[in-house]
């Protein structure tokens, strides 16, 4: 029982990581290049972030 308890909680642990992992990828490392400029920063950023957040 235990075992099986363990196993669900390192499955769901793992897509949690996976999926912050990516976020990061496609949203925030690209938003770097934009960080002088706020304006440019957060229009890049809220439509990156709309995409994957929209589809959940």
């Amino acid at each position: 029982m235990t075992t099986s308890v363990e196993w669900l909680l390192t499955l769901a642990t793992s897509w949690a990581l996976f999926g912050l992992i990516w976020t990061i990828q496609l949203v925030h490392y690209p938003s770097f290049r934009y960080v002088p400029d706020f304006t440019d920063f957060h229009g890049h950023h809220t439509g990156s972030i709309t995409l994957i957040v929209g589809a959940a």
